[in-house]
């Protein structure tokens, strides 16, 4: 497995992501994918990467567990806000 730091736009701001990819992986291929978002207030360090990504590559799947707008590592003011609808958008 192979984990790689990346980020994307989201409005006007970034949102962190990591991906996951397979031991192997050829760039030039399709594989399974899932997106893992965290629950609550966490962060992609804590549940959503090293819990629900970590067993998802095991079973063959390429990930990518998020920070959501305003949380962690991503951006967004005001900081540690909980809006299920711009979590949507971030995905």
């Amino acid at each position: 497995m192979r984990k790689e730091s990346t980020r994307f736009k989201n409005r006007t701001w970034d949102v962190a992501a990591d991906v996951r990819l397979l031991d192997g992986c050829d760039p030039a291929k399709k594989y399974p994918a899932i997106i893992c978002a965290h629950p609550i207030s966490s962060c992609k360090e804590q549940t959503s990467g090293n819990v629900y990504a970590e067993r998802l590559i095991e079973l063959g799947y390429v990930t990518l567990a998020f920070d959501a707008s305003h949380q962690g590592r991503s951006g967004g003011e005001p900081r540690y806000l909980k809006d299920p609808a711009r979590i949507a958008e971030d995905r």
